[in-house]
Order: C-alpha cells, then sequence, then structure tokens
C-alpha cells in the first residue's frame, strides 16, 4: 500500500494512486500526523467511491477495512496486527474471492465452524500440518474480526447485514495456558539473581499482561497504585494496548508492592523512566523476560510460559473475587469469558481487591500439598 510522503520544497504531504493506467493525487498542507492522516482519509474515500460495491470481492473490501486501521490506529497496533492476521490465515483464504454483498452467515458461520491451526510440526525430518481445532479464546478473537469488519463494511454499503448470529462451536476447545501450581509458586517466589525475577513475579501477582507488566513507567505508580497506559509488544514498540479496557488504575496488594519495590531498588542507579527495565536501563523486552523464565523454569522445574503466569493470577483468584472484580482487575471486556478461558483447576472497591488478593495469595502459598 503506498504511503504519503512529505514534499519538503512545496510544504505538504502528497500520495499519487495508479489505477487502470489513471494517476490520482491526494495532498494536505497540514503539518505532521494530521496532514498524513487527511490524506490518507481522502484516499480511502476515493477508493470507496470507486468500489463496484454489487460485485466487489471480500479481498479488496478487506484491505480497506485494514487501511482504515492502519490510519486510525496505526500498523504496529494490536488491532491491526490481530485483524491482519486473522483475515490472512483464517477469512480470506475461504471467503477472499467472494463477492463481498453476496456472503451469508453460514458461509462466515463455516469460516469459524472449520477454523484449524496453519502451522507445521517438524518430527523426525517430516512434515506434519497441524488439525487440532482452534482454542475458543482463538475462534473468540476470529468471530470479533469477523464482526468488526461487517461493521466496518455495512456503514460503507458494501455488505447489508451484520452477522449477528455467529457463534462458537460448544465443543470448542478451551486450551488454557499452563499455570503454575501453590508448590510450583513456591519454588518461583525463592530468591533469585534473574534480571527479569520480579517482572515475572509481578505479572502472577497482579495477572496483567506481559507487555504491560514492561510497559509501566515510574510516573505510573504513586503509592501503592498503579495506572496501566500502554503496553509493549513481542516487536519492543509501544502501544495504547490491547483494547479500551487495558487503560486502568490498580490497587497493588502487598505482594505485587514489594516485587515494585524490590526492582526499584535494584535499578536505582540506572536513572531508568521504566519500573521493569532492562540492564541498562531501557524499556525491558519480551524476549528478554521470555528467556529469563525458561531459566528459572528449568533450574526450578516450573511449567508454563510468562504468559501462563495470567492465568495463575486469575485461576487462584476465581474463587476468592467475583468476575467482575476480576475482569476490571486483569481488563478484560464484560462479554470476555474470563473464567471459561483463563481458569484453570488448581491444587468492593480496588483496596478491597487487593486485601482478598493478599489474603488468597497467602492461603495458597502457605497450604500443604497433599
Amino acid at each position: 500500500m503506498a504511503n504519503a510522503i512529505w514534499n519538503e520544497k512545496e510544504k505538504r504531504w502528497e500520495l499519487r494512486i495508479t489505477k487502470d493506467r489513471k494517476t490520482k493525487k491526494f495532498t494536505s498542507v497540514k503539518i505532521g500526523r494530521p496532514g498524513k492522516l487527511e490524506v490518507n482519509r481522502k484516499r480511502n474515500n476515493w477508493e470507496s467511491s470507486e468500489f463496484d460495491q454489487e460485485n466487489a470481492r471480500l479481498d479488496k473490501c478487506w484491505q480497506l477495512f485494514l487501511d482504515m486501521i492502519i490510519d486510525r490506529r496505526g500498523k504496529e497496533s494490536e488491532t491491526y496486527v490481530q485483524n491482519e492476521m486473522y483475515g490472512r490465515l483464517h477469512i480470506l483464504p475461504v471467503l477472499g474471492k467472494h463477492k463481498a454483498k453476496s456472503i451469508s452467515l453460514d458461509e462466515w458461520q463455516r469460516v469459524i465452524s472449520t477454523a484449524r491451526p496453519k502451522g507445521k510440526i517438524r518430527k523426525d525430518n517430516t512434515v506434519y500440518y497441524q488439525t487440532k481445532e482452534l482454542s475458543k479464546k482463538s475462534l473468540m478473537n476470529l468471530k470479533g474480526a469477523i464482526l468488526l469488519f461487517c461493521k466496518f463494511a455495512k456503514a460503507r454499503h458494501m455488505i447489508e447485514e451484520i452477522p449477528d448470529e455467529l457463534y462458537i462451536p460448544d465443543n470448542a476447545p478451551t486450551i488454557g495456558k499452563e499455570i503454575l501450581q501453590p508448590d510450583q509458586i513456591k519454588r518461583f517466589l525463592e530468591p533469585s539473581e534473574e534480571w527479569y525475577i520480579n517482572c515475572l513475579r509481578f505479572e502472577v501477582f497482579t495477572g496483567l499482561r506481559p507487555g504491560e507488566v514492561l510497559g509501566l513507567k515510574k510516573e505510573d505508580y504513586i503509592h501503592g497504585v498503579i495506572t496501566i497506559r500502554r503496553s509493549r509488544n513481542n516487536r519492543n514498540r509501544e502501544t495504547a494496548g490491547k483494547n479500551k479496557n487495558a487503560r486502568r488504575t490498580m490497587v497493588l496488594q502487598k505482594l505485587a508492592r514489594t516485587e515494585i519495590e524490590q526492582q526499584l531498588a535494584k535499578s536505582k542507579d540506572l536513572e531508568s523512566e521504566w519500573i521493569f527495565c532492562n540492564r541498562f536501563g531501557g524499556p525491558g523486552t519480551q524476549h528478554g523476560a521470555y528467556m529469563g523464565w525458561r531459566r528459572i523454569a528449568a533450574e526450578r522445574n516450573l511449567s508454563g510460559s510468562p504468559y501462563g503466569l495470567r492465568h495463575t493470577f486469575i485461576s487462584l483468584s476465581k474463587r476468592s473475587l467475583s468476575k467482575q472484580d476480576i475482569q476490571d482487575y486483569v481488563g478484560h471486556s464484560s462479554s470476555m469469558d474470563t473464567f471459561g478461558v483463563y481458569g484453570h483447576e488448581v491444587d468492593g472497591e480496588m483496596q478491597e481487591t487487593a486485601r482478598i488478593l493478599d489474603i488468597t495469595f497467602k492461603r495458597h502459598l502457605t497450604q500443604k500439598k497433599q
């Protein structure tokens, strides 16, 4: 996709599009990002008006949908990354050549019901294609991508109706991340020289996403309260977070506050703006935290992954807190099946939530293994 370019001589943004041997030029004299966005909007409006809406194929409509997301959120945003992936892997291979207006509810549903992982497994020099079903959470994300596109397309008369009756099959597997059991948590909390240890323990005690923890700055932590304002993705880029519920304020329990205080003491000479910084004071990375987790897990015989620490938090808390309390704490929307996707079997106000979490973790950490 062509991008607007700043013409220093003319002092304006410019974008040229060639279609059917005809060139169309879009410009804006606004300075900075507003000007670039204005050019992109002009291009999108022109492309939409050029559409043969009765015969437009889904793949063409989907590209306009992605262009809109880039203009609004940026190409590094979670919204773009997720919708681009589900479109490329699951939606367009099935319906990409269909006329968008002719796609029925049953055809949209078939995308969800027949979706399978696209990766390959290599074993003994032989390639096996995965045939297992997608997890319930992945299917929910796929359904969300379809509905978001259809809302976009209906507003632009590319389709007639939004398929609100789409469903997730009852037999969809809940493939949860492997969690830490209480005896493993005890081993995890033993003293360690690993740089990212406080970062990883903080994930267990708060249920924050890895990127949210790494996105915390010192200015976000005041008197035991943190405000989630940003996230750092696995490409080490800063984003606004996964969704609108990601921006939130949390009163921390004592165990979580201890991990922050220990981290700040450990990194005080680095003069970093980040709480969980890297060894040099820069922002910590998901790759760095993952490698730290692998070393600790191997040393202490722990299961799971860094993201599984979020599942651990929810699994330990689900019997002590209401679903709404946990959803508010971890940044889930009310429609998210938090317990169904994140809850696993385990061997009032924000202040009250923090108090209950203290009691919950202490109970699990002191109970004897049966």
